[in-house]
């Protein structure tokens, strides 16, 4: 015989379970007192959320006028973007299920250089719900240099 039991979880603001938690674990009791774990997770969804650099290294191309507006379906990332150094640029990338994004990038310069690089970038909410990035980064052409960024939501 296979019991069956539906939970349903009411949320005063919808939106804090998306900012805000990955996995909510909870304990709850059928009729008959058997304890069950219930494990939701969620995806973090950078869809339409907007980014403004607020440092970068040295070797970076991105400057802090740039902004970067975040196109999500599922779990795949895209964005197109252009700045001060930066005449297009292109970024892929898969979020995961903690809100980290796997990416690739590629651009041309404004000299008409084409650059392409890989990116892992951690999510940290602020008290006020907007978004860190914290990126780690490496292009992978030409000096095929390391560097760091941070993106804050705008």
């Amino acid at each position: 015989m296979v019991m069956r039991s539906y939970f349903y979880i009411k949320l005063k603001n919808k939106n804090w379970l998306q900012q805000n938690l990955n996995c909510i674990k909870t304990t709850a009791y059928t009729k008959r007192c058997i304890p069950l774990t219930i494990k939701i997770k969620t995806l973090l969804n950078y869809n339409n959320k907007k980014f403004r650099p607020l440092k970068n290294s040295e070797n970076g191309d991105v400057t802090n006028e740039l902004i970067f507006h975040y196109k999500q379906t599922g779990n795949i990332l895209t964005c197109e973007y252009s700045g001060k150094k930066i005449k297009k640029g292109q970024l892929l990338g898969i979020v995961e299920s903690d809100g980290t994004i796997k990416m690739n990038y590629h651009q041309i310069t404004l000299d008409h250089k084409l650059k392409t690089g890989n990116c892992i970038s951690k999510p940290k909410t602020l008290e006020n719900g907007k978004l860190i990035l914290e990126e780690n980064w490496q292009w992978t052409n030409g000096n095929k240099s390391k560097g760091k960024s941070t993106l804050k939501e705008i």
